[in-house]
């Protein structure tokens, strides 16, 4: 008698404390889900997807000041050339835009900056 006892008490605690843990996984899920915007999503898709890397900074100058003028484009790639310089082109229906980024720190005022140019950068 004591060992069903002990059986059955293992049972409900174990199916019991699955419940619990399926419930946190799931609001865990609905709590990573973040919805952007098309900006938001233009700057964050071309630096973890294109770029798989990770960069707020650029993630924010892609978004303010790229997106845009690649907001209308049918096509839109980024590759890292160095550390600091990379290369945008976008694609639209009559025309091919290249784009080189610069990143840039300034010391005096402790800020990651870019400065974007039409032709390519040393």
């Amino acid at each position: 008698m004591k060992y069903l006892f002990v059986i059955t008490l293992a049972i409900v605690l174990i199916s019991g404390c699955g419940k619990d843990n399926a419930t946190n996984n799931e609001n865990q899920s609905q709590q990573d889900t973040i919805e952007l915007e098309k900006d938001e999503m233009f700057g964050f898709t071309l630096v973890t997807e294109i770029l798989e890397t990770e960069d707020e900074n650029l993630e924010s100058y892609l978004t303010t000041q790229i997106y845009p003028l690649a907001s209308n484009a049918k096509k839109v790639t980024m590759e890292r050339l160095s550390g600091t310089v990379y290369y945008l082109n976008i694609i639209n229906e009559k025309d091919t835009s290249q784009i080189w980024i610069k990143k840039f720190y300034n010391p005096q005022n402790e800020e990651v900056f870019f400065e974007k140019y039409d032709k390519p950068v040393n």
